[in-house]
């Protein structure tokens, strides 16, 4: 009841949390006062306040689309999302305004105030509607809006029932930035995740876990305090599957650092993988990755931490992604995350990546894949962008081996209405290091349908709109013979 609770908004605060904005363009979402308008004109009169959330533009008044989300959280059946909104274009149904329910990857629009958009619309109005759910589900209410020269507004997004009784209790504080990093903290003693939510594409899923009551039948080893801490958790199969887990977007300043306590651990030695990845705009940089640690004689926790790598002030997104095998003793788990202000000069803890021998009947054969160590000095594109109804994306050099540190991005957009379809014929990278991560949109602030490295088969994948953007990385050693995938519109 709480985490449903602490969705409502008036705005009033000056701060959009827990509602973030995920707009991949340069129209984004502020909280604006009607005595000082961004674009030059007042909406018209609140129905109450002087707040609320509006779609802003640049200078040059740039059409965009912009995305309002909030974090994961329960809805359960007679549950009720109500707001005020206002929306005006110069022509009829010139801008969008949508509101839809994401469940596990797939978003289902649900209420679609469109029409309401003209020249002669001046009046705020009031929508509500039903959750369309049977039981108790972990959802995510998403507003995707797409104006054109005039901007629509929203305001007072809020669950009713439960949480309209809720709308006096005294939410919204003053928040500095500095109380903006401590409320990222968690150790999971609450039995929460917030504000970190579970974005998983497949079956397996983050679920916070008690010492006492392991979900897979075996408990991780000694936490240093506390019972909790979250946990990779497959189904009863133990399917193997990504695992993602990312924050709402929050200021980082220089000076900042990030601890966690974790626990990761396979049958074979680098069978798992555990990244950090700190998200600016739309680059991706990965921080920490921890997957050396991954071997079947790994029983402790390890701490670790590193300064954000930010200059100045930086609105920033932090993602973990998993890799979690379908072996019994694969196991992966977070604790303590912390993110505190360090002086910028105080050096940060340096870990090495240890070089501990598989032990015992269930380690891996000798019989490795070749690889090599020279990097490919041979110019080859690198990424791309695609827009024919079908047609063939592939490594670098493929079918012979890519080069080191790259980042390559493929764009591919097909026809209105349709979707992207991935189909792997052929994936070989180097496991836990090398990655492929397939995003569910244009940009690498999309959800992420997909992430994976080392020896795979059968590997296929479709998204839910027009737009697909394939993301090809490798560290410094050790490349193979990389991928091949034909992409269809479907």
């Amino acid at each position: 009841m709480e985490a449903r609770v602490l969705l409502s908004n008036d705005f009033e605060s000056g701060f959009e949390d827990p509602w973030y904005d995920s707009s991949p363009s340069t129209v984004h979402w502020i909280i604006e006062d009607f005595s000082a308008p961004t674009e030059n004109y007042p909406p018209p009169t609140p129905l109450n306040g002087t707040k609320y959330l509006r779609a802003t533009r640049d200078v040059h008044l740039t059409a965009g689309l912009l995305v309002l989300r909030t974090v994961t959280f329960t809805a359960l059946p007679g549950d009720e999302i109500s707001f005020n909104f206002w929306i005006h274009s110069k022509y009829t149904g010139g801008n969008t305004l949508e509101v839809a329910l994401s469940v596990d990857g797939v978003e289902t629009i649900f209420l679609v105030l469109s029409r309401y958009s003209s020249p002669g619309n001046v009046d705020w109005r009031t929508a509500d509607s039903l959750i369309p759910v049977t039981e108790p589900t972990e959802a995510t209410v998403v507003r995707p809006v797409h104006p054109q020269r005039q901007p629509p507004q929203l305001r007072y997004p809020q669950l009713c029932s439960l949480l309209q009784q809720s709308r006096n209790r005294s939410q919204h504080e003053h928040v500095d930035q500095l109380a903006s990093r401590t409320s990222l903290n968690n150790d999971f003693e609450s039995g929460y995740e917030d504000p970190w939510y579970d974005s998983s594409p497949s079956t397996v899923h983050w679920v916070v876990e008690d010492v006492a009551a392991p979900a897979e039948g075996y408990a991780p080893p000694t936490l240093s305090a506390g019972s909790k801490y979250l946990r990779a958790v497959r189904d009863a199969q133990f399917s193997s599957g990504l695992l993602v887990l990312r924050t709402v977007t929050y200021t980082a300043s220089p000076g900042d650092e990030i601890s966690i306590h974790f626990w990761i651990r396979s049958r074979y030695t680098g069978g798992n993988t555990l990244q950090l990845s700190l998200v600016v705009g739309d680059t991706e940089t990965v921080l920490l990755d921890l997957s050396g640690y991954s071997t079947s004689v790994n029983l402790e926790w390890r701490s670790i931490s590193c300064a954000i790598p930010v200059a100045q002030p930086t609105d920033v997104t932090f993602i973990f992604y998993a890799f979690i095998g379908g072996y019994a003793e694969d196991a992966i788990a977070i604790d303590d995350i912390f993110i505190e202000s360090q002086n910028a000069s105080t050096s940060t803890t340096q870990f090495t990546l240890p070089t501990v021998p598989c032990i015992g009947d269930a380690c891996p054969s000798t019989t490795t894949p070749a690889t090599t160590t020279i990097s490919p000095t041979t110019p080859e594109p690198c990424g791309g962008s695609y827009s024919a109804a079908s047609g063939t994306i592939s490594s670098p050099h493929y079918p012979n081996s890519y080069g080191f540190n790259e980042d390559c991005r493929y764009k591919i957009q097909v026809s209105s209405g349709n979707r992207v379809k991935l189909d792997y014929n052929s994936f070989n990278t180097e496991s836990g290091f090398d990655f492929v991560t397939v995003y569910d949109g244009a940009t690498a602030a999309s959800p992420v349908l997909l992430r994976v490295s080392g020896m795979r088969s059968d590997l296929s994948v479709t998204t839910t709109g027009r737009d697909c953007l394939v993301l090809h990385t490798s560290d410094s050693k050790n490349s193979l013979t990389g991928w091949q995938a034909i992409y269809t519109s479907v």
